[in-house]
């Protein structure tokens, strides 16, 4: 959580993955395009809804990634 600005758990905001109106309210929320923002996931399914906005992802693999690990690959992601 502390890697982020903002974190979001879908269950505390009340709305659903992999249902579009979750990453609309992220997208509202930060006053930004769906190109700023990157998604991090362990379902395919929520990647994909993710994707078809346009919202850079990344498929995390828990068992083998490490999100802390993001920040030495950035360069590589935009």
């Amino acid at each position: 959580k502390n890697c982020f600005d903002k974190f979001y758990l879908s269950h505390e905001i009340n709305l659903r993955k992999p249902d579009s109106y979750i990453y609309k309210f992220v997208l509202n929320d930060n006053n930004v395009e769906a190109e700023e923002c990157l998604f991090i996931d362990d379902v395919k399914n929520n990647i994909t809804a993710a994707k078809n906005m346009n919202i850079n992802t990344w498929h995390l693999n828990p068992e083998k990634d490490d999100v802390a690990n993001l920040f030495k690959t950035q360069s590589a992601l935009f």
